[in-house]
């Protein structure tokens, strides 16, 4: 049985899967293959990212928000942005 914090936890990466996935797709990027390869990222790994269902590296994170031109700080403080809006910064 899953404790309360686990569920939760399960719940907050499946969260901020939907917003990476979100950033993507305002970005243009409607094929996740198309963005994991033109931005050096292992696609099935990513996808699991977006889904929700493998926990995203401190390191990664920095990384995927930085494609993005977002800090930490923009990415958890601030609603995704429309395509035709500039992100963060």
């Amino acid at each position: 049985m899953k404790s309360n914090s686990q569920i939760s936890d399960q719940e907050e990466l499946h969260k901020l899967g939907l917003k990476l996935k979100d950033l993507r797709m305002a970005k243009g990027f409607t094929d996740l293959n198309k963005f994991a390869q033109e931005n050096n990222l292992d696609c099935s790994q990513y996808r699991k990212y977006e889904e929700g269902t493998a926990d995203i590296t401190i390191s990664m994170l920095f990384y995927v928000l930085n494609i993005f031109n977002l800090s930490m700080n923009d990415f958890f403080n601030e609603d995704i942005p429309n395509k035709d809006e500039p992100f963060g910064r």
